[in-house]
């Protein structure tokens, strides 16, 4: 990692932001390569405005990287095409976009099948709002906050497999616009679910089918208090021993 660092600063203090003359065809962790928080720290990249809004990886090969956490954290001015990146080996994705509030790019052909923790992925990402109906999830077990504070974003989930999540804290929190049909969703192993859906003001579906697991954490609580008085479809969960 400290290499590839290297490796970046040297082509962005020649003044250019295009950085796929970087061969990462064997890098297995991306892990906060651009992470904003770091910038000011001996590992850190600090990017100006500028060099986020060119800053040009589409070529990369990742087609190795298991570990992306936080790789754009607080990158705020960040948009670029990653579009063709081939993210198969992923696992990790956690924090990948947080806070990256300029990002809505085409990821609607990711292969994220190896995946198992999508926590924070684009927590914040404020105009985010890709297609991502095709992703393969069915792996994953962590979904907590991983929309959260996506006002813009509505999806068509309703086909995704999420059978082994665990965790779905605050998943949708602050989606406003978000009214996607998760009738067919099966989060019978699910053992976190407070804040859910919490200030998703656009809410109407019918998800009574749920089967839950009696023992999960926060199922009264997927919602704000002032919606859960209106949405009496959230009444009748299957309980399951």
């Amino acid at each position: 990692m400290a290499e590839l660092r290297r490796d970046i600063r040297e082509v962005l203090s020649s003044g250019t932001t295009d950085l796929n003359c970087i061969d990462v065809s064997k890098m297995v962790t991306m892990s906060h390569v651009f992470d904003q928080y770091l910038a000011g720290q001996k590992d850190g990249i600090g990017l100006s405005e500028e060099q986020q809004k060119t800053l040009n990886v589409s070529n990369w090969n990742v087609s190795a990287c298991k570990n992306f956490n936080s790789m754009f954290k607080h990158c705020e001015f960040f948009n670029g095409d990653l579009s063709e990146w081939n993210t198969g080996s992923g696992e990790n994705f956690s924090s990948m976009f947080e806070e990256c509030v300029s990002f809505n790019g085409d990821l609607s052909q990711w292969d994220v099948c190896s995946a198992d923790n999508f926590s924070y992925m684009f927590q914040g990402c404020t105009i985010f709002n890709s297609d991502l109906s095709e992703w393969l999830v069915g792996g994953a077990t962590d979904f907590q906050y991983m929309f959260a504070e996506c006002p813009a974003f509505n999806c068509d989930l309703s086909e995704w497999d999420i059978k082994l999540g665990t965790t779905f804290t605050a998943m949708f929190r602050g989606c406003k616009s978000f009214n996607c049909d998760l009738s067919k969703w099966n989060p019978m192993m699910g053992k976190y679910f407070s804040g859910m859906f919490y200030e998703c003001e656009n809410l109407n579906f019918d998800i009574t089918k749920w089967v839950i697991d009696k023992g999960a954490f926060g199922v009264g609580e997927m919602l704000s208090d002032e919606m859960a008085e209106d949405y009496v479809d959230f009444i009748g969960f299957k309980l399951k021993d």
